[in-house]
């Protein structure tokens, strides 16, 4: 009962020889072979106090991939298959741009037993994941309120099918111990803890305790704690949360933020919005330590078919996070953005879309004057929002503690 996987695809993932992913099934990879040998005469002690190395990486971060009916459509070819990278292929220089990289991959890739859908329950082709694949994708970040969309059978299949692909994934499970794992990956040295968790799976109920990583206090504390045991120097958090089309956070995204800033939380990566928010460097102190807090308050769309009229929600932006150990200790360093735009037109009748960098802009003036004319205003729009601050206020009536 498996999804046949389009074989070329899986032909050329096999036997690719750099493809060393860590595949869920297995236990993540935290440290390369030689890290763990004690050499001769040194004590374990020693090699404990030993200063680790100089080293940086770019993680980078993109928004929601949503396969609505229409952008699924579109990438339909005449022999019945689907190839969505002709959609996406524009932006592959700036999501490949970094060491790693990451996506909310908000529609599950269950296959076609599943049936292909759009909203209010999305499925979509296993292409999509191979595209995600080809555009320099590293991470899937299944927590997100269409995680159950599949039920349970389709959340794994989903999980099976990006596992196949060579993609990683966090946030959702198969077994209770996969969900007992916390996601570490070292990149250039420097050991990266990923955690992804989301408000809900839109009154679907999850048949168990461990299928999808759910907001809440108790489960952020332990998967961080677990994160540090096994060597994590950076916590990435990726939240699902806040309010549908809204630019500023709401009451609930500032108290998960609370708890997030208290557990030392480096990246905060939001998403679910489908409208970007301001992107911030905070300073916060944790452990007596004042440290770099990148934070994305909602990443926006990266990929979509929405049929209503909504402002801003074919704008998105890919972002960059700098990220860099000095003298032992690890912190981020700077915070980025290029912004990107879901380009919609019709030919026949038929819907066609194709996602572009802001840099690209001017090459499609001619194309769609009418486009051109919105996409130029919701770029400004973009720039004037990221670039907002957030008045961050408890439900207490309190204020962060300023370091």
């Amino acid at each position: 009962g498996e999804d046949v996987l389009e074989k070329t695809d899986t032909k050329e993932i096999s036997t690719d020889p750099t493809n060393t992913k860590t595949e869920m099934g297995e236990e993540p990879a935290t440290t390369t072979s030689g890290d763990s040998v004690t050499l001769e005469g040194n004590s374990a002690d020693e090699e404990a106090d030993s200063p680790l190395a100089d080293s940086e990486l770019t993680l980078i971060a993109s928004g929601d991939v949503l396969s609505h009916i229409t952008n699924t459509q579109a990438a339909k070819k005449a022999d019945g298959s689907y190839d969505f990278l002709p959609q996406m292929a524009e932006i592959e220089g700036i999501l490949s741009d970094g060491d790693y990289t990451l996506v909310n991959l908000e529609s599950p890739i269950a296959g076609e037993k599943f049936g292909y859908r759009g909203f209010p329950k999305f499925n979509a082709p296993v292409n999509l994941g191979f595209t995600l694949k080809k555009l320099g994708v590293d991470l899937a970040i299944t927590s997100n309120n269409h995680a159950m969309d599949n039920g349970f059978e389709g959340l794994k299949q989903n999980l099976d099918n990006l596992d196949r692909i060579g993609l990683e994934h966090t946030g959702t499970y198969r077994t209770q111990e996969e969900a007992d794992e916390v996601f570490v990956k070292e990149i250039n040295g420097i050991k990266i803890g990923f955690i992804a968790t989301s408000y809900g799976t839109n009154n679907i109920p999850v048949p168990n305790d461990f299928a999808v990583d759910l907001n809440s206090k108790k489960l952020i504390r332990k998967k961080i704690a677990q994160a540090r045991e096994e060597g994590a120097e950076i916590i990435v958090h990726h939240i699902h949360w806040g309010r549908e089309y809204t630019e500023y956070p709401s009451q609930y995204q500032m108290d998960y933020y609370g708890i997030m800033t208290e557990e030392g939380v480096d990246v905060i990566v939001g998403s679910h919005p489908h409208r970007l928010q301001p992107m911030e460097m905070r300073k916060i102190t944790h452990e007596g330590r004042t440290k770099n807090q990148a934070v994305i308050w909602s990443t926006g769309n990266m990929w979509q078919g929405q049929k209503k009229k909504r402002d801003f929600v074919n704008l998105g932006s890919v972002f960059r996070i700098e990220i860099e150990r000095k003298d032992g200790v690890a912190q981020v360093k700077d915070l980025d953005y290029d912004l990107i735009y879901n380009l919609r037109w019709k030919v026949d009748g038929k819907e066609q879309y194709k996602v572009i960098p802001h840099s690209d802009m001017d090459r499609y003036k001619e194309q769609f004057p009418n486009t051109y004319d919105t996409m130029k205003k919701e770029f400004e729009w973009g720039e004037k929002t990221l670039n907002n601050t957030v008045d961050v206020i408890y439900s207490d009536g309190t204020r962060p503690k300023q370091p």
